[in-house]
């Protein structure tokens, strides 16, 4: 069994984009609170990027992405994902027609045996210092709760199911991105 890290690839990404707009609450938790936005969400650039250096999936956290990426993930129908029209603001001009994806469906896949977790003497609360999923758990959650995904106790871990990597990775406009598929025997990343 597979699950999939998708993202903007950090290691040659050139923007460094930041919300400006105050309706940041509606999607930065980590519980599903359906919401809907009719203006988009606006995403800065501070320090000069350019339109031309943003790539399909822009992530600070939440991803703002491509129509063509949107479009993709909820073709799956996937639990838990918040969707809203978003902007980026650049240097030389502004992307539309993007989508912020809020992934807010945690799911309680973490192997307990296999990763290395701490109890925080100070706040009691578990420190995963290497982080392994469970093949039992993830088999046993339903597909569509498998789509895209946090793992719970591990939230800034950001995840989708096999299934979607595939349709993403055979598609050239999705090449710059960070795309791993990752044998379920093998340690997750964090972030």
């Amino acid at each position: 069994m597979y699950f999939s890290l998708i993202t903007e690839n950090y290691f040659t990404s050139r923007v460094n984009l930041t919300c400006v707009d105050n309706r940041e609450f509606f999607y930065s938790t980590n519980f599903y609170h359906p919401t809907t936005s009719n203006h988009s969400i606006v995403w800065k650039d501070l320090k000069g990027g350019k339109v031309s250096q943003v790539g399909p999936i822009v992530d600070i956290g939440d991803l703002s992405v491509s129509s063509q990426f949107a479009q993709k993930l909820m073709s799956f129908d996937p639990y838990g994902v918040e969707v809203y029209p978003s902007k980026l603001e650049l240097k030389d001009g502004q992307i539309e027609n993007r989508y912020l994806l809020a992934i807010n469906n945690t799911i309680d896949v973490l192997d307990y045996d296999k990763s290395d977790i701490e109890i925080s003497p100070r706040s009691g609360k578990k420190i995963i210092h290497i982080l392994f999923l469970s093949e039992k758990k993830l088999k046993k959650t339903p597909l569509e709760q498998r789509i895209a995904f946090r793992i719970k106790g591990a939230e800034t871990a950001m995840f989708f199911c096999e299934e979607f990597f595939q349709t993403i990775d055979s598609e050239s406009i999705f090449n710059d991105l960070r795309k791993e598929k990752i044998h379920i025997n093998s340690r997750a990343p964090k972030f």
